[in-house]
């Protein structure tokens, strides 16, 4: 859901009981955006690892699929068999 309709929904009656409802609504969906919706205050709040720029990207994913290129994970050993009934 985005800012907007969190917005609609959250403030639902503030924006109903305002003088100016659209411009009450403007206003509160961008404070919204701004304290909730930004990856920058999740950064700070620690909910994402790293913010990284458009630009970066790829030579992000190019390393993280590398670091996974000779992995190997060993299987586990079965705990019991296919007994017949």
């Amino acid at each position: 859901m985005g800012p907007a309709g969190a917005a609609d929904i959250i403030f639902k009656r503030q924006i109903q009981n305002a003088e100016d409802p659209e411009r009450e609504r403007e206003r509160l969906v961008d404070e919204f955006r701004e304290k909730v919706a930004s990856p920058l205050e999740a950064g700070k709040l620690g909910l994402v690892d790293a913010i990284i720029m458009p630009r970066e990207t790829r030579l992000r994913l190019i390393r993280a699929l590398e670091m996974t290129q000779g992995k190997r994970v060993p299987c586990l050993k079965r705990k019991h068999g296919n007994m017949p009934t």
